[in-house]
């Protein structure tokens, strides 16, 4: 969940190199060893490089949506633990 800094910033080169060398669109989910607020954190700066990120679930079912490429539906569905599905103070 808390990637050396070294680690980032081969993250944010590589990000930058596929933005500014394709014109590839970069979709990023969080795995169950990420922090999704942290992989969030830049999310609008990244999005004008063309590059999508779900850290964690949004209320609104429709942010997990994206139309890729004009043709292709996508659900990204970051990794999740119960309780950010129930409502404060129930349990698993």
């Amino acid at each position: 969940p808390n990637p050396p800094h070294q680690s980032l910033e081969l993250f944010y080169r590589f990000l930058s190199r596929v933005s500014t060398e394709t014109k590839t669109e970069t979709l990023i989910i969080a795995g169950n060893h990420d922090s999704g607020v942290l992989l969030e954190a830049p999310k609008e700066l990244l999005r004008t490089h063309r590059v999508k990120i779900w850290g964690k679930l949004s209320p609104d079912p429709d942010d997990h949506w994206m139309r890729v490429a004009g043709k292709v539906d996508i659900c990204a569905l970051p990794f999740f633990r119960s309780f950010e599905l129930l409502p404060q103070g129930e349990g698993d």
